[in-house]
């Protein structure tokens, strides 16, 4: 898949997300890049892991992943997939 392809993609699935998924989205994404910024810039030390990791522990358990949403997830996807074919 081309870049272009995978922005258009993710533009796609950021369309069909709901107000709550968007914020958890965003709170990943800025933890990600604090953890990018930090692995590239050197690597970490033990104790830096150990500190990002426990920063990380608990963070989105408030969030609600059952097996319902990954259903209706995976059909959007499917849908989405035979309507572009």
């Amino acid at each position: 898949m081309t870049q272009v392809e995978l922005k258009q993609s993710i533009m796609q699935r950021l369309d069909r997300m709901q107000p709550e998924q968007l914020a958890f989205l965003v709170s990943f994404l800025d933890t990600f890049e604090t953890y990018f910024q930090s692995v590239s810039q050197s690597q970490l030390t033990a104790e830096k892991r150990h500190e990002l990791v426990k920063s990380l522990q608990g963070k989105y358990a408030y969030t609600s992943t059952s097996s319902d949403d990954f259903a209706r997830c995976k059909q959007d996807e499917i849908d989405w997939e035979e309507r572009n074919q």
